[in-house]
């Protein structure tokens, strides 16, 4: 229900604020006559410390106009509104539902800002979340959500560097490889990665097979800035959670043959999933040996599966980005010029707390895979995975640059002795 502003005549659905505007991004809608405008929203003097005479002056101030009006003045307006679709309506007819908030009420004193902002300062300071979201459930009609840690898109942006796609930094010693199986396809990342785990993102992609995931992995080598060195990968895993896809085989037993075929061809690849539950005392827990397949099948020589915090170490990969903008040790850089794709889904989650207390990361978005990928680079060059992180990795160019200089520092010695 778009109702008209006193002042620039310009309608507009009304909110209580630009944090409590679900399904409007970023806090715009779009207008009756199809452009992207600014929601609104209620305004009172001296926020959460506001005394009752600042609260009886609360009122609506326009999104456009930023100008504010008065009690009388926003009855009138929702009086004069008029129905808008929240999005270009469809070609064929759906159902909708909609639902209206309190701002909107002529009834009594309901509608009006000034006991709303009562209610609301009250609810906030009392500290009684249980309170806080009834505020918002019933009088914003808004669902209960609280917003811990948000990924935004700009950060990555202000985290890109100077890096071609595919092009690996002189001071990277490993490249690891992440992949997330889905039905259709095969989503990975690969991050480069120094000893002080400073780390960049080097590609991503999807590949619809085993066949060509295989050929990926083994025909793709990457060239090092400024000189003529090439790597590969050292450390590959893989999510091993999936649904139905045959009769006689899921998708979590198609990826278990699939790395036995793999290790019998010389590659191995790391079996992953996600905890039910947070781990203690790390990121990742190794699972009990396997002995048969979910289907009943024998596997031969047992299987191991890697359960991974999640929640910890999404947090781990978002530090990485602020570190990276804020040039901090343990930063995770991307590419210059990094896909719109990779981003939408790298931002796709957010994290939130329940009324428990509980912390969760939520997704908002429809695709996430990649950001499944980063979590699972960021885990196995973590010091906690099996074997050490990549802090402890010398590939054999380092250890002969290491020897070479050995060798001048001895020589220099003998030749002082000598002398």
């Amino acid at each position: 229900w778009h109702v008209p502003c006193p002042y620039c005549k310009e309608y507009q659905p009304l909110r209580w604020s630009r944090d409590h505007c679900l399904g409007f991004e970023k806090g715009k809608y779009r207008s009756d006559k199809g452009k992207t405008r600014k929601v609104g929203q209620v305004m009172w003097k001296n926020g959460l410390e506001a005394g009752p005479k600042q609260i009886a002056k609360a009122g609506y101030q326009c999104g456009t106009c930023e100008k504010v009006w008065s009690m009388i003045q926003k009855n009138v307006a929702v009086e004069r509104g008029k129905m808008v679709p929240r999005d270009p309506e469809p070609i064929r007819p759906v159902k909708v539902g909609f639902h209206i908030n309190r701002i909107y009420s002529l009834l009594g004193k309901s509608g009006e800002l000034g006991k709303m902002t009562a209610e609301f300062i009250e609810s906030r300071k009392s500290g009684d979340l249980e309170k806080l979201q009834g505020f918002i459930n019933s009088s914003l009609a808004e669902p209960w959500i609280e917003v811990i840690k948000k990924s935004d898109k700009e950060d990555i942006k202000k985290a890109q560097i100077k890096l071609e796609k595919m092009e690996v930094p002189e001071e990277a010693v490993a490249l690891t490889m992440f992949i997330d199986n889905q039905l259709h396809d095969k989503w990975y990342v690969v991050r480069a990665w120094a000893q002080n785990y400073n780390n960049w993102l080097i590609e991503w992609g999807r590949v619809p097979n085993f066949d060509e995931l295989e050929n990926k992995i083994r025909d793709t080598l990457y060239q090092v800035q400024g000189t003529d060195r090439i790597m590969g990968y050292w450390r590959i895993g893989i999510d091993t959670g999936g649904g139905g896809k045959y009769e006689d085989m899921g998708m979590t037993e198609e990826v278990y043959w699939w790395k036995l075929e793999m290790e019998e061809k010389g590659l191995y690849i790391w079996l992953t999933k996600g905890a039910s539950k947070t781990i203690p005392d790390g990121v990742c827990k190794m699972g009990s040996p396997l002995k048969t397949m979910p289907s009943g099948r024998r596997i031969p020589g047992g299987l191991q599966v890697l359960s991974l915090d999640t929640v910890k170490l999404k947090d781990l990969f978002m530090a990485g980005i602020k570190n990276a903008i804020e040039q901090r040790p343990r930063a995770g850089y991307f590419y210059q010029g990094v896909e719109k794709e990779y981003i939408d889904q790298i931002t796709a989650e957010e994290k939130r707390k329940d009324l428990k207390g509980n912390v969760e990361w939520i997704q908002i978005r429809k695709e996430n895979h990649l950001l499944d990928c980063e979590v699972g680079n960021i885990a196995m060059a973590h010091p906690l995975w099996p074997g050490g992180g990549v802090n402890l990795y010398y590939p054999d160019w380092k250890k002969a640059e290491v020897k070479e200089k050995e060798r001048g520092e001895k020589s220099k010695t003998t030749r002082r002795k000598r002398w």
